[in-house]
C-alpha cells in the first residue's frame, strides 16, 4: 500500500475505512512508520474540511451519526475558526464560502438561513414560524463557538429582530426611578467611554446618548411588543421596552433586571449587540450615589467633561419642570438630603448659622456651593469666621493646621464627653396655658401680617457665604456597612425602609474626619440609626475603660461589643468580625502613628 492512503492516527470514527490507521495494527513502530516512511503522523486540516463538504451533500445520514461527527469536526476545527482571518489558503476560502451548517431543524441550511440563538425571548417568539437556529454539540452554548459565527459571518437573532411598541396599558411615572437612576445612567456611559470609546462617540454623533440621559421610566400593567423578523411579524408580551425617541423606558411590575438590561443594551447596540455591555448595566441598575464613587474608585474611571455636561443638562431640564412635584417624587431620602451629612457628621453641631440658609441660589432651588448630596470642593470646608465648622472646629474659629491631640485621646473624648451639670429650668410654663387668649392671637396674627406686607424678594432674602467643604468621604466605606449590617443600628439594630427601598442609617466616624485622612476607615465608621446619631453626637457619653475595650479585641472572635454609657444608660456597640477587625487595625495603626 502507498504510504499516502495511511495515517498514523486513528481516525476511523470519522473516516471510516477511507485511510488505514496503523497505531492500532503496530502500536510501537510509530517512528519507523513516521520518521522513516514518511507516514502522515494525523489527517491534514483540509481533508477534515472536505469531509464537512462531504457530509453535506449525502443522502440524510442517521441523525445522530450526524451530529457525533459534527461534535468532532467542530473541535478539531475551532483552532482554525480561531485564526481564520490570517489563513490565507487557497482551500480554506472555498471551504467557507461552500460550507453548509446543521440547524437545530436537524437540516443543512446555507449560512445566510441560519441564525445564532442568543435570545430565549425571541426564540419563543418565534416558535411557530420554523426560523432555523444554528446547532451546537451537546454540552456547549453559542458564546462558546463566536470564533465560528464570525469565520461564517453568521447573524445575531438579537441584531435581525426589529422590535416596536405595539400597546402599553395604564403606564405611570417612577420618580424616584428605581432602576436607571442617575447614577446608573453615568456608570453606563462611563463604561461605554472607557470601553469603546468609538461606539460612545458614535452614539453621541447620533443623539442617541443624549436621548437615554432624559429618559424617564415607566411603570406599565401590560407592554405588547411587535417582532419581525424577515418578512415574519409577531405580538408577544413583553417585561421591557425602552423607547427612546420619546424618553421612556417602559416595564412591568414583575420585570425582573435581566429583561431591562437587555432591552437598554438593545437599544445603545445599534445592532452590534454586547454581552459585556448587557452585564454591566445589569450589574448598576438601581445603583446610588455611594455605589457610583464605589465604581469609579474601585476602576480609577473618571466622569468626562462630556458626560457631566451631558448630565447636567438633563438635571436643568428636570429642575425647571420638577420644581414644585410632591414630597413623594422626590429622590432619596438619607443620600439626597443636603441636611444631614452622609458620613454621619452634623451639619450644624453647635447651633450658628442653619445650613438651610447657606449657599441657596436666589431661585432657592438648592445649594450653589457644592454643600450637599452630589458635589463638594476639594480639601478643606470653606467656613465664615463666625461661623460653627460642621465638623466641630474650635470655637475661635481659628484654622487648624495640626491636630491639638493624638488619635487615641481624641477617640477617648468622643466616648467620654465633658457633661456640665443637669439644671432644671425655672422658666418653663406648665401647659403653655393662656389666660387672655384673644390678645394672644391678635399680638400673633398682626406680627405675621407684618411679615407678609413686608415681604422681600427672594433674591433679597439670601445671602452669598463663603464655606469651607470637607472633602467627601470615602463611598467604600458606606458600602461596607451596608453589607455588614444591611442599615440596621449597631446599638439597638432598628432602620427602616425609605421609598426608594434602601434601609435608612447613618455612618457615623467616631474620630471626625477633619482630624486625619486616616479617619476616613471602615474601622472608625459605625452604623447608626438617627436617635443614636444624634445621642452620640449630642449626649452625655462615658467608657473611661474605652482603650482597654480596644487593646481587648480578639480578631479570632465571631464578634465584639464595645461598652458605653449613653446618657445614663448601658448600651453597647456590636460589631461583627470583620468590622471588629478594622476597628483594632484602625485603633493600632493610629496609635503608632501617635507615638
Amino acid at each position: 500500500m502507498s504510504p499516502k492512503v495511511c495515517v498514523w492516527k486513528d481516525r476511523s470514527d470519522l473516516f471510516d475505512n477511507e485511510f488505514y490507521f496503523l497505531s492500532n495494527l503496530y502500536p510501537k513502530l510509530r517512528n519507523f512508520f513516521v520518521d522513516v516512511l514518511n507516514v502522515a503522523s494525523d489527517i491534514g486540516d483540509e481533508q477534515f474540511c472536505e469531509l464537512w463538504l462531504d457530509m453535506q451533500i449525502r443522502d440524510l445520514l442517521d441523525v445522530k451519526v450526524t451530529e457525533d461527527k459534527l461534535t468532532m469536526l467542530y473541535h478539531r476545527l475551532k483552532p482554525l475558526f480561531d485564526s481564520s482571518d490570517e489563513i490565507s489558503e487557497e482551500w480554506w476560502g472555498r471551504f467557507i464560502s461552500q460550507a453548509m451548517l446543521w440547524s437545530s431543524s436537524k437540516r443543512f441550511v446555507k449560512t445566510y438561513q441560519v441564525y445564532i440563538p442568543d435570545n430565549g425571548i425571541l426564540k419563543d417568539a418565534f416558535v411557530k414560524e420554523q426560523v432555523d437556529y444554528l446547532w451546537y454539540p451537546k454540552g456547549s452554548s453559542y458564546s462558546q463557538w463566536e470564533s465560528l459565527h464570525r469565520a461564517f459571518k453568521l447573524r445575531s437573532l438579537k441584531d435581525s429582530v426589529s422590535i416596536t411598541l405595539k400597546e402599553v396599558e395604564d403606564s405611570v411615572i417612577v420618580n424616584p426611578a428605581t432602576h436607571l437612576t442617575r447614577s446608573a445612567k453615568t456608570l453606563i456611559l462611563v463604561w461605554l467611554r472607557e470601553k469603546h470609546p468609538e461606539r460612545f462617540q458614535s452614539l453621541v454623533d447620533k443623539g442617541i446618548v443624549n436621548e437615554f440621559v432624559r429618559t424617564a421610566e415607566y411603570r406599565s400593567d401590560k407592554l405588547i411588543i411587535s417582532y419581525e423578523l424577515e418578512g415574519r411579524v409577531v405580538e408577544a408580551s413583553s417585561d421591557a421596552y425602552l423607547d427612546l425617541l420619546n424618553g421612556r423606558a417602559y416595564y412591568v411590575a414583575t420585570a425582573c433586571k435581566p429583561a431591562i438590561a437587555a432591552e437598554i443594551c438593545r437599544a445603545l447596540s445599534v445592532n452590534e449587540h454586547n454581552e459585556d455591555l448587557e452585564s454591566w448595566i445589569k450589574g448598576v441598575l438601581g445603583s446610588d450615589e455611594a455605589d457610583l464613587q464605589a465604581e469609579l474608585k474601585q476602576k480609577n474611571w473618571q466622569i468626562t467633561d462630556e458626560i457631566s455636561q451631558l448630565l447636567s443638562e438633563d438635571q436643568d431640564s428636570s429642575d425647571s419642570t420638577d420644581e414644585n412635584s410632591s414630597e413623594d417624587t422626590k429622590g432619596d431620602a438619607l443620600d439626597d438630603d443636603p441636611d444631614i451629612d452622609e458620613s454621619g457628621e452634623d451639619p450644624n453641631p453647635d447651633g450658628g448659622i442653619d445650613p438651610d440658609d447657606l449657599g441657596k441660589r436666589p431661585d432657592g432651588k438648592g445649594r450653589s456651593d457644592g454643600y450637599g448630596h452630589g458635589s463638594h470642593m476639594g480639601g478643606k470646608r470653606q467656613q465664615n469666621r463666625s461661623e460653627p465648622d460642621a465638623d466641630n472646629a474650635d470655637e475661635d474659629g481659628e484654622e487648624e493646621t495640626e491636630p491639638k491631640q493624638s488619635f487615641e485621646d481624641e477617640l477617648f473624648s468622643v466616648f467620654n464627653s465633658n457633661d456640665q451639670p443637669i439644671q432644671d429650668d425655672e422658666n418653663y410654663v406648665e401647659g403653655g396655658y393662656s389666660g387672655d387668649y384673644q390678645v394672644r392671637y391678635d399680638g400673633e396674627y398682626d406680627r405675621v401680617r407684618e411679615y407678609c406686607d413686608n415681604n422681600q424678594s427672594q433674591n433679597d432674602r439670601y445671602k452669598e457665604i463663603i464655606r469651607r467643604i470637607l472633602d467627601r468621604p470615602d463611598p467604600l466605606v458606606r458600602a461596607e456597612l451596608t453589607r455588614w449590617y444591611s442599615g440596621k443600628c449597631q446599638i439597638c439594630g432598628s432602620s427602616f425602609y425609605q421609598r426608594n427601598g434602601k434601609p435608612f442609617f447613618i455612618s457615623h466616624y467616631m474620630v471626625p474626619r477633619r482630624f486625619s485622612d486616616a479617619a476616613d476607615a471602615k474601622g472608625n465608621a459605625i452604623c447608626l440609626c438617627a436617635n443614636h446619631f444624634a445621642q452620640m453626637l449630642h449626649g452625655r457619653r462615658k467608657s473611661s475603660n474605652l482603650l482597654i475595650q480596644l487593646g481587648s479585641i480578639d480578631p479570632a472572635n465571631e464578634s465584639f461589643e464595645l461598652k458605653l454609657e449613653l446618657n445614663g444608660e448601658d448600651v453597647s456597640i456590636k460589631y461583627n468580625q470583620q468590622h471588629a477587625i478594622a476597628l483594632k487595625a484602625f485603633y493600632e495603626a493610629t496609635n503608632k502613628e501617635s507615638e
